[in-house]
């Protein structure tokens, strides 16, 4: 009788979650890994800008100055941490 092996892979990311406004490196801005792919990397810039530009906008009609500014800051922290990886990844 023929045994069968399953093996489970399961994908975890070595990098926590994404943290825009208190990353100390363009990786830890977007919650990547260094040896992600670009195309990878690219697309978690994608959904976290997504992201952050709802929040700005769900501020902005609640009225809501602080959170607005936040939203502003990891936005603009995201795009800076995007151009470095684009330019030294």
């Amino acid at each position: 009788m023929a045994e069968v092996f399953f093996i489970i892979l399961v994908y975890t990311n070595p990098m926590r979650d994404a943290d825009p406004l208190h990353g100390a490196s363009p990786y830890e801005v977007l919650g990547v890994s260094k040896t992600g792919t670009i195309e990878s990397i690219e697309q978690t810039k994608d959904e976290l800008l997504t992201d952050w530009r709802r929040k700005k906008r769900d501020a902005r009609i609640s009225d809501n100055n602080q959170k607005f500014r936040e939203a502003n800051e990891a936005i603009t922290s995201i795009s800076e941490a995007w151009t470095w990886i684009e330019e030294n990844h």
